[in-house]
């Protein structure tokens, strides 16, 4: 698992390195991560480590009581909640596109079709995903989805440089319709048998919220430093690929194998271990860009499109964002426990939770807004200010955990 999550972000830094060779800090480029930045902000509802938090504990109990299960009715639900991502997908880029008001207007409702497209695809695909891994089945997981990340490597240069953003688009469409086709499409035929109902009311918000809230705290920095309608928001996306690397290749793995773990059988051990190894990894991170910042940089990106400027600026983000990235992995650590309870009980602490962060939210955009500050700037203060409001929340659900479960 560890192993395909290194190759998956091998593909991850050789897509970096071709995009910045192609398009560097470009106008166009800003814009379709612009875009594709409120897409991604989007999905963290529906994608990833908050999909498995509701998820998975369910899966993995109902398949250890019946071991053959067939997931028909998961199908039909997850059809009908795909079609709703992808109209309310469109409709947000809409308006940040006539917002925009660029020369790219065209274009860039072409690239919104596909990512609302893409986004409703890979919900799909990771509702049957989250169900590999609740039977155990990391090993295929991993398998498929480093391949589909291959594919759309392979497609990547040549679909950009011949249709430029709109080619970088369809290489992540093709390799998400491949892990479909090949991985998916499996589970489907099964012979029905034991069904698992699932329903929106196995979804939280708070839930949804506090388990992708790294993720999303990092997704609203990128989308504040593109905010100026400048090139800015493109050096933010170079400089946190690295960073992104030990948190999805590492810390989100930890967290997947520790929310099965203690699904099963409430054991702290992993936990602790997970929390130590977590920190060790997060000050390595931080040291290393304290003191290697530039010339990391320079090595990763400096070719093609990407100039001496562009290695500066990515540089400076790539160092004063490293702390956030320490913060951002203990707490997503600290919350894991959290969602092995019974859905019952993190219902009673669903509201205090939720409005937590929501008030934590409206004080940063307050302050922002009555302070004129650079993106740059803005990107920063929001990047820290929520990082630590993440920390608190995750050490209150694991109180929360400790004192139903511990």
């Amino acid at each position: 698992m560890f192993f395909s999550n290194i190759l998956k972000n091998i593909f991850g830094f050789i897509r970096e390195i071709i995009l910045a060779y192609i398009f560097g800090s470009s106008l166009i480029f800003a814009f379709y991560i612009l875009l594709k930045t409120a897409v991604d902000f989007l999905s963290q509802f529906t994608f990833g480590n908050a999909l498995e938090a509701n998820l998975l504990p369910k899966l993995s109990s109902h398949f250890i009581k019946y071991r053959n299960v067939s997931y028909n009715n998961l199908f039909v639900f997850t059809r009908k909640v795909s079609i709703y991502i992808f109209v309310i997908s469109l409709i947000i880029q809409i308006c940040i596109i006539l917002q925009l008001k660029s020369s790219y207007t065209y274009i860039l409702l072409l690239v919104s079709i596909i990512l609302s497209f893409l986004m409703s695809i890979n919900f799909f695909n990771s509702v049957f995903l989250t169900v590999l891994k609740s039977e155990g089945n990391f090993k295929k997981y991993s398998i498929s989805t480093a391949i589909s990340l291959f594919y759309s490597t392979v497609f990547l240069y040549p679909l950009a440089i011949i249709i430029n953003v709109l080619g970088v688009a369809i290489s992540r469409l093709i390799g998400v319709l491949f892990l479909t086709m090949r991985y998916v499409q499996p589970i489907l035929k099964r012979k029905i048998s034991n069904e698992i109902n699932i329903s929106r009311k196995d979804f939280s918000i708070s839930v949804l919220l506090l388990a992708n809230l790294p993720s999303m705290i990092l997704l609203l920095s990128r989308f504040i430093s593109g905010t100026d309608g400048d090139n800015n928001i493109a050096y933010f996306n170079y400089a946190i690929v690295f960073l992104n690397v030990v948190f999805t290749a590492i810390i989100l793995n930890i967290n997947s194998l520790m929310l099965r773990k203690m699904s099963i059988s409430k054991n702290l051990n992993w936990f602790f271990y997970s929390v130590l190894f977590g920190f060790l990894c997060g000050i390595s991170i931080f040291l290393f860009a304290q003191n290697y910042s530039i010339s990391f940089i320079e090595l990763v990106y400096f070719r093609g499109a990407f100039t001496y400027d562009d290695i500066f600026k990515t540089a400076v983000y790539f160092k004063n964002m490293s702390g956030a990235i320490v913060i951002l992995i203990l707490s997503s650590i600290i919350s894991q426990p959290y969602f092995t309870l019974d859905f019952s009980i993190r219902k009673k602490f669903s509201k205090n939770i939720l409005f937590g962060i929501l008030i934590s939210f409206i004080i940063i955009l307050l302050i922002l807004f009555l302070n004129d500050w650079t993106a740059f700037k803005r990107s920063l203060i929001i990047l820290y200010f929520m990082s630590f409001i993440n920390l608190i929340f995750s050490v209150y659900s694991f109180i929360k955990y400790y004192n139903n479960e511990g």
